[in-house]
């Protein structure tokens, strides 16, 4: 992306760059097959019906909510704090006890949500886990119940998911710094304001 290449030169990067053209499939996530989430199995503890932390399913969870926010990323334990996953959580949840109708944040990742409540944080009503891996096909099928595709993370070299969820119509919300600023901007998207970063 023209972040990294920015970046590079920055750090003093001497021989010539170039940014190479990068993407993916549109139709294939905007024309997604979306029975292949009908039977798609999730973790869910609800603050409305104060029930238990249960396996459900995808769809039959997102049925209960009026707001649905995605957040999708593959990444290690150590690296969730890049993610920004504590804010992101942390401002879900500021959100969630401050409307009337229901939300919920599906989070999409390799973190099982007992790491996520035992590091990151430990209020997880109405967040959706999800952190088995998908066929191709059912991730194309993944983005399109949903009405946000949100993403805080402070450093991204391109962002293929923003990619996938505007192929499928959502809509997005990201930082205003990172990778993905090649393609989303305020006239296709949410930037939130960044104050600056610590090195």
């Amino acid at each position: 992306s023209s972040f990294n290449l920015v970046n590079f030169k920055r750090c003093g990067m001497k021989t010539p760059g170039f940014v190479l053209p990068n993407g993916i499939s549109w139709d294939a996530f905007s024309k997604a097959d979306l029975t292949r989430n009908t039977y798609l199995k999730v973790q869910v503890a609800n603050k409305y019906t104060l029930f238990d932390v249960s396996e459900v399913y995808l769809y039959d969870a997102l049925a209960r909510y009026d707001y649905k926010f995605l957040v999708v990323f593959n990444s290690y334990a150590e690296m969730w704090k890049r993610k920004n996953i504590h804010i992101l959580l942390q401002e879900f949840q500021k959100f969630n006890d401050s409307v009337d109708r229901r939300a919920c944040l599906t989070i999409k990742s390799n973190l099982e949500r007992d790491y996520i409540k035992k590091n990151i944080h430990s209020n997880l009503d109405d967040v959706i886990t999800l952190d088995t891996s998908l066929s191709m096909g059912a991730m194309r099928a993944l983005y399109h119940p949903f009405d946000v595709f949100i993403n805080l993370s402070s450093g991204e070299a391109l962002g293929i998911p923003y990619l996938e969820a505007a192929a499928c119509n959502n809509r997005i919300m990201a930082l205003n710094y990172g990778g993905h600023l090649d393609f989303l901007s305020s006239k296709n998207s949410y930037l939130v304001k960044t104050k600056g970063f610590a090195p």
